[in-house]
């Protein structure tokens, strides 16, 4: 039973370290700082490139719009795991400046994450 518990909890624990937005979330919450799973505010320039994609989808060719929008929302996500892999190597994480880069880019990926899943729901109907 005792090593039951403490084989989850390194289970559990490897996860956290392994999967990215766990890590970053498990840094936020430990500093007192929450992360909400549904940010309040979307960042600026995605809100502004998230309209410019809705207006390329509905006046170009259709198929050729959404491959460039997929292309574009792959880049910007390529960018956000690169700036969370630089992330990762600051030091210290837990520093104020640290724990707000953190939750930008844990904000930012997902809201990308979320823009591809609309763009691919579009492309099957």
């Amino acid at each position: 039973m005792y090593a039951q518990r403490w084989s989850s909890a390194l289970n559990q624990g490897f996860r956290t370290l392994k999967e990215r937005d766990s890590l970053g979330h498990y840094f936020l919450e430990v500093s007192g700082m929450a992360a909400n799973d549904k940010p309040s505010q979307v960042p600026v320039e995605l809100a502004e490139w998230y309209f410019e994609m809705q207006d390329l989808i509905s006046s170009a060719n259709h198929d050729e719009a959404l491959s460039q929008c997929r292309k574009e929302l792959e880049n910007q996500i390529e960018a956000n795991d690169h700036e969370w892999n630089h992330l990762a190597k600051a030091s210290p994480l837990t520093s104020a400046e640290s724990l707000k880069a953190i939750y930008q880019n844990l904000t930012r990926r997902r809201y990308l994450m979320s823009m591809l899943g609309n763009l691919d729901h579009r492309s099957t109907h």
